[in-house]
């Protein structure tokens, strides 16, 4: 009597005269990195319009309109530069329309707002769920938001303060060998004290003209902590503290506005506005 054949290989081989299953083989850490830049796997995620359960859905919107706005402002600062004849904005300057434009500092604030809010959001939803966070969160804390930032941080130095003078050509090539801030106070850069050491109110100090922000950004991460555990644990001296210190602010903003002559806008008045108030 013939029998069908069927050849066993495995658990996962040939079924019933069926194709071979193939055995799942897990890739490797150089299989997943290089697969991070493969547009066939990432477009579904970059595309991908679930919403996930947790998230605060009004921060995106927040986050369009102030990139949107960042974009704005710097592309006419870019045509005040010098980089382009457009003489209307010489004009438009002038009408109050364009306020929102030459005062558009409050979409850099907004990134501070979106920060601090994230951060205190996180930190007393593990707070609440935990008690108290262990030594070694702690330093997870500080090591990755470290490790986030400067990654891409040091690529934009490499190429911005190093390399783009041997890339770069045409009329707008600078004709300094990289940036002199870049070359002479590197180091100040990795520690995110750039705004504070060597200082300048003309921001020749920066490496990258981006640096700012992430220093600012930085050092505001290192003292939340200082301020929303009071707010965990003794909720009205957490109260009295971020009170304080948003007088304070105030306070130094005013003097320094007043005392240096600033205009409302970094447009008017002394040119040393943006240095003074925000670097």
């Amino acid at each position: 009597r013939e029998r069908d054949k069927t050849v066993l290989v495995s658990e996962e081989g040939i079924q019933s005269g069926g194709t071979p299953n193939k055995q799942h083989v897990p890739d490797s850490k150089l299989d997943r990195l290089i697969k991070c830049f493969a547009l066939q796997d990432t477009l579904s995620d970059l595309t991908n319009t679930n919403v996930k359960s947790g998230q605060i859905l009004c921060l995106n919107g927040i986050r369009v309109l102030s990139i949107n706005w960042v974009v704005l402002g710097h592309t006419y600062m870019y045509f005040l530069g010098g980089n382009a004849d457009f003489g209307y904005v010489g004009e438009a300057i002038q009408r109050h329309s364009f306020d929102t434009i030459s005062n558009g500092l409050p979409s850099v604030d907004t990134f501070f707002a979106l920060s601090g809010f994230l951060v205190a959001y996180l930190l007393l939803k593990q707070l609440t769920k935990k008690g108290h966070l262990a030594p070694f969160e702690w330093i997870a804390y500080y090591v990755h938001r470290y490790i986030r930032l400067t990654v891409p941080f040091l690529m934009v130095i490499l190429i911005e303060g190093f390399c783009y003078q041997v890339w770069f050509t045409g009329p707008q090539k600078p004709e300094t060998q990289g940036i002199p801030g870049c070359h002479k106070s590197w180091w100040t850069n990795l520690l995110y004290i750039q705004n504070l050491y060597p200082w300048k109110p003309d921001g020749t100090s920066q490496c990258v003209g981006q640096a700012w922000y992430l220093a600012n950004d930085m050092q505001f991460y290192i003292l939340a902590p200082f301020f929303i555990l009071p707010l965990f644990y003794k909720p009205r001296l957490g109260g009295l503290l971020l009170t304080g210190a948003v007088v304070a602010s105030a306070i130094t903003s005013a003097v320094l506005t007043y005392h240096n002559n600033l205009g409302l806008s970094v447009l008017s008045g002394n040119p040393d506005a943006f240095s003074m108030i925000y670097i």
